[in-house]
């Protein structure tokens, strides 16, 4: 498990947002030691109640949250996700895993969760994090009809888009502003990012099976 490899340690209190259906909380129930903490949040209902009834109620230190925040494709909620108070204290953090969320959301939603986040996470704690960078490189391939993803649509240089819709089914962004909000709540990054094969280039690291560009940061 990549996580592992990235520094996860089985005394870690681990945050895990967009859990899902369980995939990173069932194996995770066979490493985390059991007066570790693991916290699962995710915007839709139903994986949030079959994780509590197969997952908690046999491994209590593994909790499971919903939070019902608007999301077209996901959830049908009136509540944005900048006015979501995500239900974690302070400094609980040692690991903050968030796969496959940034790559959709719009900006002002990315730089919410990160400013959130940075409050969640202890100092010195690891947040491993995957979004879509759009670079020279990517475009060229999504514009050849190489990438399985197209987001060549953008008002602002920073966000990209399948279309001018600004669908949140996909999205991209440019390298400069991930750095720039990682950095400004105090995110430094841990080692180089670990790029994916989403676009149809040759993933560069041991994380082949991911297929969006992987990012961990350390909070200083």
């Amino acid at each position: 498990m990549d996580l592992i490899y990235s520094g996860l340690k089985p005394d870690h209190n681990v945050l895990d947002v967009g859990s899902g259906i369980g995939r990173v909380a069932l194996p995770l129930t066979q490493y985390l030691n059991p007066t570790s903490h693991y916290i699962g949040i995710e915007i839709i209902f139903d994986p949030v109640s079959w994780c509590y009834e197969n997952i908690h109620t046999r491994y209590p230190n593994f909790e499971f949250k919903h939070v019902n925040a608007e999301n077209p494709y996901y959830n049908d909620s009136k509540i944005k996700q900048t006015k979501l108070d995500l239900p974690v204290e302070e400094n609980y953090a040692d690991f903050i895993f968030m796969n496959s969320v940034f790559t959709h959301l719009h900006p002002e939603d990315s730089q919410y969760y990160v400013r959130e986040l940075s409050k969640k996470i202890k100092i010195g704690g690891l947040f491993w994090c995957t979004w879509f960078i759009i670079d020279d490189e990517s475009t060229a391939l999504m514009e050849e009809g190489m990438s399985r993803y197209d987001m060549l649509w953008t008002s602002d240089e920073i966000a990209y888009y399948p279309t001018s819709e600004k669908s949140t089914v996909c999205v991209g962004y440019r390298l400069s502003f991930i750095e720039s909000i990682m950095a400004e709540n105090g995110f430094v990054l841990e080692r180089p990012v670990d790029m994916g094969g989403w676009c149809g280039r040759k993933p560069r690291s041991n994380t082949k099976s991911i297929a969006q560009d992987v990012f961990l940061f350390r909070k200083s």
